[in-house]
């Protein structure tokens, strides 16, 4: 089915989660029914798509070719991380246990700027949690990747 913005409009006008369209087909003359759905909150959509960034960054990483992680950096720090910095971030990003999404923010940094956050922990982890958090662009490359590795007791 061919989704048309008339479409799209339409089910932005009417918020709803799940909209049944149906769309005339001229060859079998009858109708083709498809369901689309639609996130609730676009917000959602944004943050999945980074989460899916970060994801790819990390089974990237820890991949035969770490340099090829290099792509989902921002411009503004893809120049300054050099092999061994990679080395040392898959090194530090556990492979061994998965990664769970612990908060999702629209902060702003000193400009007003909207910065980008997500941060994850592991699903192995009992408090204190070791969290990580990643900082993306307005074009959702990662900016910055900072770990917490707090004091067991």
């Amino acid at each position: 089915m061919k989704i048309t913005i008339r479409n799209l409009i339409l089910l932005t006008l009417f918020g709803t989660s799940f909209v049944t369209l149906a769309q005339n087909n001229s060859n079998a003359k009858k109708a083709e029914v498809s369901t689309v759905v639609v996130p609730a909150n676009p917000m959602e959509v944004r943050y999945k798509l980074l989460d899916d960034t970060f994801r790819d960054f990390v089974k990237t990483l820890h991949g035969e070719n770490k340099m090829q992680a290099k792509t989902f950096l921002s411009e503004s720090v893809k120049d300054m991380v050099g092999p061994e910095a990679l080395e040392a971030l898959s090194k530090s990003i556990r492979r061994d246990n998965p990664i769970l999404t612990l908060s999702k923010e629209i902060l702003y940094d000193v400009n007003a700027n909207n910065m980008e956050y997500l941060v994850y922990g592991y699903t192995v982890d009992t408090e204190p949690k070791e969290t990580i958090q990643i900082k993306f662009d307005n074009l959702g490359k990662i900016i910055s990747i900072q770990s917490s590795h707090p004091n067991k007791k």
